[in-house]
C-alpha cells in the first residue's frame, strides 16, 4: 500500500508573511525530465503530475524519501537543508532518477534563487510534516548506509528471498547509478555467516528471552546505538509501505518480535522500549486498515507479537516511564 492523496488538504492556510519565512527555512527538490505517465512521491504523498512539473519547494529540513513509478516504484532517500536545491533528474534508460550532475546542480540552483522555476514548483504537503517526522525521527545517515541505501542510491523493493548480512545486492549489470535493494541486519543467530551455532541451553534460552541477544546486535551491529536498531525500524516500515517491499516488511516483522520477546532487557533498557513503543504506535497509525489479518502479516502476527509483550511487562517492575508509556500504547491500540 502507498498512500495517494491529491494535495488540496495538504496545505495550511499561510499569510505572505508566513510564506516568506517558511521559504526562508526550507529548500526545494528540482525533479527534471519526469514523463507525466510516471507517479512522483515525497515521504507519505504520492502526486499523478502534470507537463509543468519540475519538482517541489518549502520542503521542511531533513531526510526525505522520493518516490517513483508506474508498475513497479523506486525510492531515494535525500537531506534537504534551508536554502538547499535537492537537483534529481530523469534516466530513461533505467526509469530512475538520478543525482544531478555539479552543472546541472549550479543551473537549477541560480534558477530557484531567481525565482524562475516558481511556477513549475509545487508545495511540499506541510500538513503531513508531523506525520513524516513520527516515522523517520530515528532515521539517519549512518542508518542508510548500513543498509547500503546511502543518500541518492536508487532503492528497489527487492524480492523477500534476500538473505543474510553483507552488500546491498545492485540489480545486475552493476552501475552507480542502477536500482539496488536495502540490505538490514540478520536478526536470527542461526543464519549469521560464520556466527556460532545456539545449541542446547543457549537455544532454549534464546527462545524464551532474547534480551541477551538484543544486547549483542547492538554492541556488533547497530553502534551501541538505540537509534541505530530504531533507524532500521522505521527504513524497514517505510520501504514496506511506500515501495510495497515484501522483503522490508519480513525484517520489520522480525524486529517487532525481537523487542516482544525481551524480558530482561525490559527492566534495563527502558528508555530504548519507551522509543519502540513510541515508533510502533506512529506506524501503526499509517498501516493498512487490515493489517492484523492481512496474508502479509502471516496470521495475526501483529497480534501474537503483542500479546507476548503484553504477557511480558505485565509481569515484571517496570521503569516508570516505561509503565506509562505501555499504557498509552494499549489505550491507542
Amino acid at each position: 500500500p502507498r498512500p495517494s492523496v491529491a494535495m488540496e488538504g495538504d496545505l495550511p492556510s499561510l499569510s505572505p508573511e508566513q510564506a516568506a519565512q517558511l521559504a526562508a527555512r526550507s529548500g526545494s527538490v528540482v525533479v527534471l525530465g519526469l514523463p507525466e505517465s510516471k507517479e512522483f512521491g515525497i515521504d507519505m504523498r504520492t502526486y499523478a503530475i502534470g507537463p509543468r512539473f519540475q519538482g517541489l519547494k518549502l520542503v521542511p529540513p531533513g531526510i526525505h524519501l522520493i518516490t517513483t513509478g508506474e508498475m513497479e516504484t523506486t525510492g531515494t532517500f535525500v537531506r534537504v537543508d534551508a536554502g538547499d536545491v535537492v537537483v534529481l533528474v530523469w534516466e530513461a534508460s533505467t526509469e530512475t532518477l538520478r543525482v544531478g550532475s555539479a552543472a546541472e546542480h549550479e543551473r537549477c540552483a541560480a534558477a530557484v534563487v531567481a525565482g524562475e522555476m516558481d511556477a513549475a514548483l509545487g508545495p511540499y504537503p506541510l500538513n503531513s510534516c508531523d506525520e513524516w517526522s513520527a516515522l523517520s525521527r530515528h532515521l539517519d545517515a549512518a542508518a542508510l548506509r548500513r543498509a547500503r541505501v546511502p543518500f541518492g542510491a536508487v532503492i528497489a523493493p527487492g524480492s523477500i528471498e534476500l538473505e543474510g548480512e553483507g552488500e546491498a545486492q545492485p540489480l545486475a549489470p552493476y552501475f552507480d547509478d542502477a536500482p539496488r535493494t536495502a540490505q538490514y541486519v540478520q536478526l536470527d543467530p542461526r543464519q549469521r555467516d560464520g556466527g556460532p551455532a545456539l545449541q542446547g541451553a543457549a537455544l532454549t534460552a534464546f527462545h524464551l528471552d532474547r534480551s541477551e541477544w538484543l544486547e549483542t546486535l547492538l554492541r556488533e551491529s547497530y553502534g551501541g546505538s538505540h537509534a541505530g536498531i530504531l533507524g532500521e525500524l522505521e527504513l524497514a516500515f517505510l520501504l514496506f509501505l511506500r515501495l510495497s517491499s515484501l522483503r522490508a516488511l519480513e525484517q520489520w516483522k522480525q524486529l517487532v518480535h525481537l523487542f516482544c520477546s525481551c524480558d530482561e532487557a525490559l527492566q534495563l533498557r527502558a528508555p530504548l522500549f519507551v522509543e519502540f513503543l513510541q515508533v510502533l504506535c506512529a506506524q501503526l497509525r499509517l498501516a493498512p486498515a487490515d493489517f492484523f489479518v492481512d496474508e502479509l502479516s502471516q496470521e495475526n502476527f501483529l497480534r501474537s507479537a503483542l500479546k507476548a509483550f503484553s504477557l511480558r511487562s505485565r509481569d515484571l517492575t517496570l521503569e516508570e516511564s516505561l509503565t506509562r508509556e505501555t499504557g498509552r500504547f494499549w489505550r491507542f491500540l
